[in-house]
């Protein structure tokens, strides 16, 4: 119960800057990236490429030769090596905020069901207190207060009834009233309107009598006179039939009050004679709880005692069980402490140990990379020797061909003079030629557009290849690791095996940096901890052999391709056998 109190919460961690970048740099590529084709380590294209396919895919995948960039092969090593323990790093840091989020997670959770279980407990206690604790007067009270609440609301539902039966009982009446007073005002403009007509008449006819000279027969005092009289009669007319409505609607008013007030007067007896009713049920009432509070007080007095008694038995015996588990966790400690010791002194024995066969397995790399190193420069030597030479007689080739080319342009140019007649067609022909030209050279624009597009694409597939195949390799050598640590602990090996295996493993994989091709005197070798790709094998003889070739150069007598200027190199797969331990893994560019 001491952890049900705590409040849950929620751990907010803050992605590190790396994390961040690495989202917002590879994120966007990744998500461009086809799914569409084999996803298989693969060449990449970068010398020959068909202008139109309906499948880019398939020319992204397909073998090609590749020029290699001069570089320093120490400095890419290095970085290689830095590239890949930040990206295990970054793994390992992401793998525990993973761990670290799951644990907070669950702790919440579990903090959460203990506070609803707490919760669900309170109110069945609660509950339970209150149906046992209830006094019987208590429950009649309600009951008697219950019953109170529905007589009332009976009663205001038959006032609020009978207010409804005197407002459409009385509705008729003053919408009699309302037509009265309506026809009173209708009445009283056809009487304006009469007088009006009545004056227009006679008006009429005093302009008749004034245009025919005759004697008028009434006077405009007289006309005065009757208008005002029938004014008046309307006038008098209407007051009298508005002192008949108001009589009427006091009449009403006071039927109404009489009413209301027998009403009222009516329900105040009622209430009385209710309310005394209410007061002597409740004093007999009170006095039956008056007994029954006295016999539950002395009741609960003798429980009260006992509970007292049993509390203070269970905790003699709650205090005896404290004191035997607090002896037993002691034990326990002890035990605990010596065994952690022991582990303790058999993991430093094995650390020792590891270290020393580090350091011997560091001595023997160490030794066999400087073997390595001297031969490859020596190779390295010899090939650029063999460029240098290959080179200079290409030039020399390439400077005949120039010959030969510059003698047949002046002898063509003067062809050219000597055919004056056929100038005009000369001239439509050298029009046609620069317009497809023209064309050929727009064509070749869109393929260069087209070929740096699928070049783009080819190295987002290349990125993406590079981070799966660095996550399977690191999963990998992790599960041979603790797989061999586990062996290792169980059944630790001795030293000789273990050189024989080391022995073995780098006799079949020597070390081979990316840079130049492999010779035919040292062995290849590719370091599946290494993201640097495979070294390359040549796919010609030699560069001395294709310039030999009379076959080599398609255009002219002895035109020069321009593929003969470099060295082809691809990039094969590793025919070797895995080591034991180390899983599959080769890269090609």
């Amino acid at each position: 119960m001491a952890s049900s109190f705590l409040v849950p919460f929620t751990l907010h961690v803050k992605r590190s800057e790396t994390c961040e970048s690495l989202h917002e740099d590879l994120g966007p590529l990744l998500s461009l990236l086809r799914e569409e084709g084999n996803c298989s380590p693969r060449t990449t294209p970068a010398s020959t490429r068909p202008a139109t396919s309906s499948n880019t895919l398939h020319h992204l995948l397909e073998n090609a030769t590749v020029l290699l960039p001069d570089f320093d092969a120490q400095l890419v090593h290095d970085e290689a090596v830095d590239f890949t323990t930040g990206v295990r790093l970054l793994a390992r840091f992401e793998q525990s905020y993973v761990s670290l989020i799951f644990k907070e997670y669950c702790k919440r959770k579990s903090i959460e069901k203990e506070r609803e279980e707490a919760l669900d407990e309170f109110r069945k206690s609660r509950q339970e207190l209150m149906d046992a604790e209830l006094p019987l007067d208590v429950r009649e009270s309600l009951a008697a207060l219950e019953m109170r609440e529905s007589n009332e609301r009976e009663a205001l539902a038959m006032a609020y009834k009978s207010f409804v039966d005197w407002v459409d009982a009385t509705t008729p009446q003053w919408l009699e009233a309302v037509a009265r007073l309506e026809k009173g005002r209708e009445a009283k403009a056809a009487a304006v309107d009469a007088a009006k007509r009545a004056l227009e008449d006679e008006l009429a006819q005093r302009h008749a009598v004034a245009t025919t000279g005759q004697v008028a027969a009434v006077t405009d005092e007289s006309l005065r006179r009757q208008a005002i009289a029938m004014v008046e009669q309307e006038q008098e007319r209407r007051l009298q039939a508005q002192e008949d409505q108001v009589k009427m609607l006091r009449l009403q008013e006071e039927q109404l009050r009489r009413q209301i007030e027998e009403n009222r007067r009516r329900s105040e007896l009622e209430r009385e004679k209710q309310h005394e009713a209410e007061i002597e049920c409740r004093h007999k009432g009170l006095l039956e709880q008056e007994g029954t509070l006295q016999q539950r007080l002395s009741q609960y007095e003798k429980a009260r005692m006992q509970r007292e008694e049993e509390r203070r038995m269970m905790l003699e015996h709650i205090a005896a069980e404290e004191e035997l588990l607090r002896h037993r966790l002691e034990e326990r400690e002890m035990q605990r402490k010596k065994a952690e010791e022991e582990k303790e002194r058999m993991e430093r024995e094995s650390r020792e140990e590891l270290y020393e066969h580090v350091e011997a397995e560091e001595e023997l790399l160490r030794q066999r990379l400087l073997r390595y190193e001297e031969a490859r420069e020596v190779e390295a030597e010899m090939l650029r020797r063999r460029a240098e030479k290959g080179r200079e007689e290409l030039y020399e080739h390439v400077r005949a061909e120039e010959e030969i080319l510059r003698r047949r342009l002046e002898q063509r140019r003067r062809e050219e003079e000597e055919e004056e007649l056929q100038k005009e067609m000369i001239l439509k022909a050298m029009a046609l030629e620069k317009s497809a030209l023209e064309e050929r050279e727009r064509h070749r624009v869109e393929g260069d557009h087209q070929l740096k597009g699928l070049e783009d694409a080819n190295t987002e597939d290349e990125l993406r290849l590079l981070l799966e195949m660095e996550a399977r390799q690191k999963r990998r050598i992790e599960e041979h690791r603790q797989h061999s640590q586990a062996q290792n602990q169980l059944h630790p090996p001795p030293h000789n095996h273990y050189y024989y295996y080391c022995h073995q493993h780098y006799q079949h994989h020597q070390l081979q940096l990316p840079d130049q091709p492999p010779s035919s005197t040292i062995h290849n070798y590719h370091d599946p901890m290494s993201l640097n790709p495979p070294p390359p094998a040549p796919t010609l003889p030699s560069a001395a052999a294709v310039v030999s070739s009379p076959d080599a150069y398609p255009w002219g007598n002895n035109a020069v391709s321009p593929s003969s200027w470099h060295h082809p190199y691809s990039y094969p797969h590793l025919q070797q056998p895995a080591p034991p331990g180390y899983p599959p893994f080769s890269v090609q560019r």
